[in-house]
């Protein structure tokens, strides 16, 4: 990075591959935790528009030491996860964004959670958690094992979004539950919930069509 003056840098990158894999974020107001496992390196940024950082290492740690042994396959010797809490987004419109990436993830949070609300806590954490195994996994598949059309970056749809989403979904969960980092009530109860949502979408998409 070539740093111009105080508002402007120049980043550059070998390749398009190389730019799309390699988020890059501001921030004046973020903490750093690191996790050692083995001789792999995760750093955790965590950043907030209030002005205040969520100490998520606890809720995250046992996430990556069980998720990564089950991916030790893959020597991975640095991973950076970047988490973004954002209150300008209407949480009622979108609750959370993530995207993975072959040596990092980034997660945008657009709600704050009330620790001093159990209730509030609980539903972050179990979210959190869920999430970060999901974009985890997604070091295997699409990144590791995909079609032609991801591993080549074209943007035609994959046929294969069954493996690449629906497989990691449920495989995600079944890691969480195997290592009990969650509950079997935890993980019945996100299965459902994803029915009912598989439901309310079918049921949208026949009455456009009568």
């Amino acid at each position: 990075m070539i740093s111009i003056n105080d508002t402007v840098d120049i980043i550059e990158f070998d390749n398009y591959k190389d730019l799309i894999n390699s988020p890059v974020i501001y921030s004046s107001t973020y903490s750093l935790d690191t996790i050692s496992i083995s001789n792999s390196k995760f750093n955790i940024y965590t950043h907030s528009n209030q002005g205040n950082t969520f100490k998520i290492k606890e809720i995250v740690s046992p996430v990556i030491k069980t998720v990564f042994k089950e991916l030790n396959f893959l020597n991975i010797e640095e991973y950076t996860f970047t988490f973004i809490f954002n209150s300008e987004v209407n949480p009622d419109i979108l609750d959370f964004a993530a995207l993975e990436h072959p040596n990092s993830s980034v997660y945008l949070m657009f709600s704050t959670p009330d620790f001093s609300n159990k209730e509030d806590s609980v539903n972050f954490c179990l979210d959190i958690k869920h999430i970060v195994a999901h974009e985890i996994l997604h070091l295997f598949t699409p990144i590791t094992f995909s079609d032609s059309k991801v591993a080549n970056h074209t943007l035609s749809m994959s046929g294969h979004l069954w493996l690449y989403e629906g497989f990691v979904e449920y495989q995600s969960l079944k890691i969480l539950l195997k290592n009990k980092i969650i509950s079997l009530e935890e993980f019945l109860d996100v299965l459902e919930q994803k029915l009912r949502n598989i439901e309310a979408c079918n049921i949208l998409a026949i009455k456009l069509l009568v």
